[in-house]
């Protein structure tokens, strides 16, 4: 990875997500800035800068939970895709 840009409206183009998990070497500590920081506008950048970010690509959907409102879009795709599975797969339908 060469670069790490935390939601940036002016970005076009095409580009990776960001979500899931991250696993950090301890040396992370050294990175960190002193006092409050974000590690998305603080300290990813400037790993990636460095070389020293790296990331894993998995395909799939991404939903950002980062609002309420995205949460409550995410959890309503969720109950459409278990409902639309249990209906493909012979199970049951629940009543509601």
């Amino acid at each position: 990875m060469t670069r790490f840009v935390e939601k940036d409206a002016e970005h076009r183009g095409p580009a990776w997500v960001s979500g899931g998990c991250y696993a950090f070497d301890p040396r992370i500590w050294e990175w960190l800035p002193p006092g409050a920081s974000s590690l998305e506008r603080d300290t990813l950048p400037r790993l990636a800068a460095a070389g020293e970010l790296h990331g894993h690509r998995v395909t799939g959907r991404f939903w950002d939970i980062g609002t309420p409102e995205g949460w409550e879009r995410a959890e309503q795709e969720v109950r459409r895709v278990k409902r639309a599975k249990r209906t493909t797969t012979g199970r049951a339908r629940r009543c509601a």
